[in-house]
């Protein structure tokens, strides 16, 4: 099926996710990116959807775009461990260190023992020479999935 049959035929949010999931693992972003925005629009309270098209946004050098759709979905809710991390990974490709470690912290705190979460702020806190932290961390890490 054609994106653009599938979207004026209204395919069901399921279907649009699967296909989005399918198209970003194929590379295919900009189709990914549609049947995101597609099932966005269906469904305006699915967070996750919007988490996931701001991550492919990312994916695909749309940091602009992607962070302004994490600063959105955090005003509705602060606690999306998601639009946390991307927003800490929008910071670190741009340099800012010190953000990004603020933003993966806050994800950490959503959703405590996320190890990729964890990993993030130890690196972060590697780059910043706060290796100490950094080491304690990592060891947390370490413990949580060796």
């Amino acid at each position: 099926m054609s994106l653009e049959r599938s979207l004026s035929e209204g395919e069901t949010p399921a279907a649009l996710l699967n296909r989005a999931l399918a198209a970003r693992g194929e590379g295919e972003l900009e189709t990914a990116i549609a049947l995101f925005a597609a099932l966005c629009e269906q469904e305006p309270e699915n967070s996750g959807a919007g988490c996931e098209l701001a991550f492919t946004q990312l994916q695909a050098g749309r940091l602009a775009d992607a962070e302004a759709l994490c600063v959105s979905l955090l005003e509705h809710n602060p606690a999306l461990r998601g639009a946390l991390a991307t927003l800490g990974v929008i910071h670190r490709q741009r340099g800012d260190r010190a953000g990004a470690l603020g933003y993966f912290q806050r994800a950490a705190a959503v959703e405590t023992g996320h190890v990729p979460t964890l990993f993030e702020i130890a690196t972060c806190l590697r780059d910043l020479a706060r290796l100490d932290e950094a080491a304690a961390v990592y060891f947390d890490v370490l413990a949580l999935d060796p």
